[in-house]
């Protein structure tokens, strides 16, 4: 999607139509993984992931966003049907197809954002909390990967804090969190330095090829101390700040993109991973000069 928009850009085609292109590429990603997942497969021959469940997860929630305030500010009813028709379609693969446990929460937590931006009057909000309760009793009442995660969110923290000795995925997590803060502590100004996780993390636990922590404030945290997890959050405090320059749509869409890595941060190393980092700076890169083309504001 982003090399599309990358090219619409460079011919300065209208903002309206870099959001189709946006969502209409991010729709062939999933239904391209919606096919390689489905009984079908064998008609396409052997399909490979592009990506993994985390990703996927966070690229469909914030297309979801992105195509609900699209339909949002459009005057045809049509337009407003389609927009909306993708971000349920982006929906349903976030919670009913992919089980990643990332673009669950980021979904739920830009659904949110998005109706703290668009609520103007009474009938949004009653629209807002029915769609919200018919969503949480579809998650309860079917079988679904998010009721699944949830599951083994909670068994493997049981198992975890019985016997830590248990191998399980977020019994990894747990460990990696307690040794980097462990080793974070021993150098908490300035860190261990830069690329120095592997040989801290050997030091200290005596595993060998461990350097991602799995949260993108432990990784900037080890390294480069308390120094660096201030830049971190400056960084994404700026961001954020930086978005009321911007036209509405782009306005929202940067607030929100910024917030979905704020707390996917949390649990994932995006901005370490090649693909997590390309993608926030590549659409920060197209949202953000739209505050010099709409009030002729530099981005210095």
């Amino acid at each position: 999607g982003l090399p599309l928009l990358v090219y619409a850009h460079h011919h300065q085609m209208p903002r309206e139509r870099l959001w189709r292109i946006f969502i209409f590429s991010l729709a062939g990603l999933v239904i391209y993984e919606i096919l390689r997942r489905s009984e079908y497969t064998l008609l396409f021959g052997s399909l490979k992931p592009i990506k993994d469940r985390i990703f996927l997860g966070l690229f469909a929630s914030i297309a979801a966003f992105v195509s609900a305030h699209w339909a949002y500010q459009q005057k045809l009813r049509s337009n407003q049907c389609i927009g909306f028709g993708f971000s349920m379609f982006f929906a349903y693969f976030v919670l009913f197809v992919n089980d990643g446990r990332s673009g669950h929460m980021i979904y739920f937590l830009l659904f949110g954002l998005f109706f703290i931006q668009r609520i103007n009057h009474r009938r949004s909000l009653i629209y807002g909390s029915l769609i919200f309760f018919l969503a949480v009793s579809l998650l309860i009442l079917t079988p679904n990967p998010v009721k699944t995660r949830i599951n083994v969110l909670y068994n493997e923290t049981q198992l975890y804090m019985s016997e830590p000795q248990q191998e399980s995925s977020m019994g990894l997590r747990y460990t990696f969190i307690k040794n980097f803060l462990t080793i974070g502590k021993q150098h908490p100004w300035i860190g261990v330095g830069t690329g120095g996780l592997r040989a801290a993390y050997l030091q200290q636990t005596g595993d060998a090829g461990v350097d991602n922590p799995h949260s993108q404030y432990l990784y900037n945290f080890v390294q480069h101390g308390l120094l660096g997890l201030v830049m971190l959050s400056l960084l994404f405090w700026s961001l954020f700040s930086y978005a009321k320059f911007l036209p509405l749509l782009e306005r929202y869409v940067c607030q929100g993109v910024v917030l979905a890595y704020v707390v996917g941060c949390l649990m994932n190393s995006w901005l370490r991973d090649f693909s997590g980092a390309a993608f926030f700076i590549g659409i920060l890169s197209l949202l953000l000069p739209a505050a010099y083309a709409s009030q002729r504001r530099s981005l210095t």
